[in-house]
């Protein structure tokens, strides 16, 4: 049995991850589309297809479309495919955004295509292997019935995890995604930064961060969040950590923030663990507050 057309509207790092491996996998390609003629051509060079700037041509010939721009264009996009008379009825069409609900393709589904989303919970990059990324990601659906069906086999060919997010748990969803990979990596740079009077530069602060952030994500892989924390909160140590807010006090305010912010996160989690008894519990709030006001008071 012949499988479906696949359709590539956006030639960035997902979309290009996204055709790469469904051309490895089989998938007619029926093209790509881009906004700009270099990006386009590029991809499809890579996987032996068509390309155009006017996404319709391609969309034309595809049983499966997906829409891989920017999220602030998907709407758009969609309307200027479904006004172009390039939405075929019974055709699926998906957005791989991971906080826009379904309906911003409603348009399509007025002209008789399904509906739905696909968002991998992965960070991408433009690389070669860059689709072997979406083995063993988790893959959040959403849309009808049998858009969701047909997204899930996809998913499952894909080597991906697939669940659901109901449209409602779409935002918390995206905001847990964030948490998670972007600001992971401003908390990276936070630290290397704290590592320069050090003699270290960025490059060399992350390398000598590396090992320690590895191995507490293989920790809380191996353990979960609560049995893998560590550090002088969960010890009850709260003579480093006044230590720590006086030092950091003297760098710049955002950083006392976050730190402060994540110290009282974590003392939350400690306390949920029963690590720590109340005495040592007030003597660690008392080390995340006190600098932290003189030093907001100061600055006001």
């Amino acid at each position: 049995m012949e499988r479906p057309a696949i359709a590539i509207i956006g030639a960035g790092k997902v979309g290009s991850a996204l055709a790469y491996a469904c051309w490895r996998l089989g998938y007619r390609l029926a093209g790509v589309a881009s906004r700009t003629a270099g990006s386009a051509a590029t991809l499809a060079d890579r996987i032996k297809t068509n390309w155009s700037l006017h996404a319709e041509e391609i969309t034309r010939q595809a049983d499966i479309v997906f829409i891989t721009v920017p999220d602030r264009y998907v709407e758009t996009v969609t309307e200027q495919i479904t006004f172009s008379g390039g939405v075929v009825q019974g055709q699926f069409i998906y957005h791989v955004s991971g906080s826009l609900p379904v309906s911003v393709l409603a348009g399509a589904a007025s002209c008789g295509a399904r509906i739905g989303s696909m968002h991998p919970l992965q960070s991408f990059t433009f690389t070669e292997t860059a689709w072997q990324q979406f083995q063993g990601a988790y893959m959040a659906l959403d849309g009808d019935r049998k858009a969701v069906a047909q997204a899930r086999e996809l998913a499952l060919q894909l080597g991906s995890i697939p669940f659901s997010v109901p449209g409602g748990q779409r935002t918390l969803y995206h905001a847990a995604a964030c948490m998670a990979s972007n600001y992971l990596i401003a908390l990276a740079q936070c630290a290397a930064q704290l590592l320069k009077p050090c003699g270290l530069n960025e490059q060399q602060a992350v390398m000598a961060l590396w090992p320690l952030m590895k191995g507490s994500m293989d920790n809380l892989l191996k353990v979960g969040p609560a049995k893998a924390l560590s550090g002088p909160i969960s010890r009850g140590d709260g003579n480093t950590v006044q230590r720590h807010v006086a030092a950091l006090a003297t760098t710049d305010r955002d950083t006392l923030r976050l730190y402060t912010a994540l110290g009282h996160y974590t003392l939350n989690m400690a306390k949920k663990q029963g690590l720590l008894d109340e005495r040592l519990m007030n003597e660690l709030i008392n080390s995340l507050e006190t600098e932290m006001g003189e030093t907001i008071n100061e600055t006001r």
